[in-house]
């Protein structure tokens, strides 16, 4: 094989080389930025879930009131009948 060819053998894996290496460096680019997409999914998960658990707890809170409120106005309507009845 002459000169010639070897060093355009040499030259064509250079380029080959080369291109692998920009193929190379985009993909790590390419993968930090799905990193970075990953971790705001994680981070904007963790704020709904706690969203969720404080709407729960708000949820559970207005319905001991209303269980409450409903334990009230039966001792209402039980005072007022025995207020009638004494009348």
């Amino acid at each position: 094989m002459s000169s010639s060819n070897l060093i355009n053998q040499l030259n064509s894996l250079n380029e080959e080389n080369t291109n692998l290496k920009i193929e190379i460096e985009n993909l790590k680019r390419q993968i930090t930025l799905a990193d970075t997409l990953i971790i705001e999914t994680n981070i904007n998960n963790q704020r709904f879930e706690n969203e969720i658990t404080d709407l729960n707890f708000k949820l559970e809170t207005y319905q001991n009131s209303e269980l409450t409120n409903i334990t009230y106005q039966t001792e209402i309507k039980k005072l007022n009948t025995t207020i009638s009845s004494q009348k």
